[in-house]
């Protein structure tokens, strides 16, 4: 009976890793003034039991389509290119689940144009939000925030939660940008977090690396903060650190 039951649970795991996948890719017409701007995805999925149910694979691909038109609507003078169409068929024994990714880059291609008017391609579908899944998160749409990219940072304002770990941001010179939250931090002073026992406007002490073999010690001050980080600026510079690496200036 243990045998039997190992062969089994052997199975289940062979077959569950049993993935076939196919792709498809395309491209908008692009120029020299087009520029990419976002990256858009969708997706769609079906169960089958013992073969049954579920849907087939032009209507999965219909579904995974509206998902991405009603999660990343365009904007006059947008058009999605390098789109990449992704089937996966994930086998259980009993049941199957077969997926649909769509993903493509959303470029703007004349960059003279900024109508804020939405062209609507597909029917929108009902969806629930992301940023309703994730209601807890510390950052929120409308949220104005430091965004630590290519070693500086970037007042921008967060415009949709994309998952826990993600978010999509605007610039001030309304460029769309995808974000990790580890990279994004808060200016405002009333904000604290559990674990971090500073808060924005604060100086403390840092020993920063001035070569390869010398460091000494300076007073920085905090520009912002997560729930995780410290971002500090001293003289010219910025560093994100870690609460145990700066100490309060005596």
């Amino acid at each position: 009976m243990k045998q039997i039951s190992a062969y089994l649970f052997l199975l289940v795991i062979m077959n569950s890793c049993a993935f076939h996948s196919g792709m498809m890719t395309g491209n908008a017409e692009l120029n020299s003034n087009s520029e990419i701007v976002n990256f858009a995805i969708g997706e769609a999925k079906a169960v089958y039991v013992f073969g049954i149910g579920g849907l087939n694979s032009s209507t999965l691909m219909k579904d995974a389509k509206e998902d991405l038109y009603s999660r990343y609507p365009l904007k006059k003078g947008q058009a999605y290119a390098n789109v990449v169409v992704d089937f996966r068929l994930a086998n259980f024994i009993v049941f199957w689940v077969n997926k649909a990714t769509i993903s493509a880059d959303i470029v703007l291609l004349d960059t003279t144009k900024t109508s804020e008017e939405l062209q609507i391609v597909f029917k929108k579908s009902e969806f629930q939000a992301e940023s309703d899944l994730y209601a807890d998160l510390w950052v929120q749409p409308g949220d104005s925030v430091f965004f630590v990219r290519n070693n500086g940072t970037l007042k921008v304002e967060v415009r949709e939660i994309l998952w826990e770990k993600k978010v999509s941001v605007v610039t001030e010179d309304n460029r769309i940008l995808n974000a990790r939250v580890l990279k994004l931090y808060t200016e405002e002073k009333k904000i604290t977090f559990p674990g971090i026992p500073y808060k924005v406007g604060d100086f403390v002490q840092y020993t920063a690396q001035v070569t390869d073999d010398l460091y000494e010690q300076t007073t920085a001050v905090v520009k912002g903060i997560n729930p995780e980080k410290i971002l500090i600026v001293y003289g010219s510079e910025i560093a994100e650190v870690d609460p145990e690496e700066i100490s309060v200036t005596n």
